[in-house]
């Protein structure tokens, strides 16, 4: 299950996935341009894109049919990477490998995002600083 919370504690939305309960962190970024985070986990199933505002998957995936059918053990990353050309711009990177039937191990994917977010998503970086101390500058 994902589980979205207001920050008084009210239960915003709840979603189930497949993939048992082995699942990666998930992280928050506005997909669609609307100016709300999104939300993307990955599990042993795939990698899902959930909207912020109602869990509802987003780009035709589903509780069942992620954006692949790798093996996320770990979290996806969203970078803007700078310059011009097909390179550059907001990207999705996902790390996964197996089952070994379905997708190669250690296989890395690059998901151009269809739209800039409209907000910096708000924890870019993990502990929020370069030196992963948790303090700002």
């Amino acid at each position: 299950m994902v589980y979205a919370w207001s920050g008084s504690g009210t239960l915003l939305w709840s979603q189930t996935l497949t993939g048992g309960q082995d699942f990666a962190s998930p992280i928050l970024v506005d997909l669609t341009g609307s100016g709300t985070n999104d939300v993307i986990v990955g599990s042993a199933a795939g990698l899902f894109p959930l909207a912020g505002a109602t869990g509802g998957f987003l780009y035709g995936t589903s509780a069942t049919a992620g954006i692949n059918t790798c093996s996320e053990q770990t979290t996806p990353s969203v970078v803007d990477i700078p310059g011009t050309g097909t390179a550059a711009g907001w990207h999705l990177f996902e790390t996964c490998g197996g089952p070994v039937e379905l997708i190669a191990t250690g296989r890395l994917f690059d998901y151009a995002l269809p739209v800039a977010p409209a907000v910096t998503p708000p924890w870019p970086m993990w502990r929020g600083d370069v030196a992963h101390d948790g303090e700002s500058p």
